[in-house]
């Protein structure tokens, strides 16, 4: 539990609990409960954890990036510019430390 908050609201009203803002969550559906009079209403906000994809890639195809456009065919160097097919994905296995605590 990061923290809880108390308010207060009419007997009998439903009860308007808002999400906060976390990096890296995303609050789930809140569940509005009706307001009881002796304090005992609790409302819980639950919040998923974001997943990211994350590729890892390798500089491999050894080419310079070079265009023509100021020096034109004549400088004896091939054109190129660099795309996804001068990368290769690295696999394998990482442990990636994340902080969650902010």
């Amino acid at each position: 539990m990061k923290e809880t908050e108390t308010q207060k609201g009419k007997t009998g009203s439903e009860t308007k609990a808002a999400a906060k803002e976390y990096d890296g969550f995303t609050a789930e559906t809140i569940t509005q409960q009706t307001i009881a009079g002796d304090g005992s209403t609790i409302v819980n906000v639950y919040y998923k954890r974001n997943v990211y994809d994350v590729k890892f890639m390798k500089f491999t195809c050894n080419k310079e990036e070079h265009t023509h456009f100021f020096c034109g065919p004549w400088c004896n160097k091939e054109e190129h510019q660099h795309s996804e097919k001068c990368y290769t994905e690295i696999t394998g296995d990482a442990i990636i430390k994340v902080d969650t605590e902010g």
